[in-house]
């Protein structure tokens, strides 16, 4: 899943001096490190929320529940952790029941992956934000867990339930 970022992040330095080179005559060095690095962000930004479409979608896709029975057998078989993501954006999509330790094993897991923590992160709040536990302290206690502002969640869904969340996990 950070494959769309490596490779994204990559063709920025390798072609981060084009950039300056463009920019040359009318930017200093610290606006041009500046804006470089606007740049990487926007790329990650750009490859988390492609990601989080096609995990979303796959997850979607994976809710009857022959596949679930299929994708653990694949999990178990081949335990990488975009299998262990997938795996558990279904169960956030399944309204029975918040996954709890599936989510902060996998949080866990990820240490050292900030592209992974934020794709977890956003589907967590997606779920938060959708489908409440009803649970105010559980699910504070989830968000702090994975440093997600639970605050901003809940005062965007109190503002709207009928449009997507703006919310950052951040």
């Amino acid at each position: 899943m950070g494959q769309y970022y490596e490779s994204t992040s990559r063709l920025l330095s390798e072609y981060g001096d084009d950039l300056t080179g463009l920019t040359e005559a009318t930017l200093t060095e610290s606006e041009k490190q500046v804006l470089l690095e606007q740049l990487k962000h926007l790329a990650f930004d750009l490859s988390l929320y492609f990601t989080l479409g096609i995990v979303t979608q796959i997850s979607e896709s994976l809710g009857s529940e022959k596949l679930v029975r299929t994708l653990e057998r694949i999990r178990d078989l081949e335990p990488r952790l975009s299998f262990a993501m997938l795996d558990t954006a279904v169960l956030l999509n399944c309204p029975l029941g918040f996954p709890q330790t599936r989510v902060q094993n996998l949080y866990k897991a990820l240490a050292g992956n900030p592209f992974g923590i934020s794709l977890l992160r956003y589907l967590v709040v997606i779920r938060i934000y959708y489908s409440p536990a009803g649970d105010f302290d559980f699910e504070k206690r989830i968000c702090e867990t994975l440093g997600i502002n639970y605050m901003r969640i809940l005062t965007e869904r109190t503002r709207s339930l009928t449009s997507p969340p703006r919310t950052s996990p951040r």
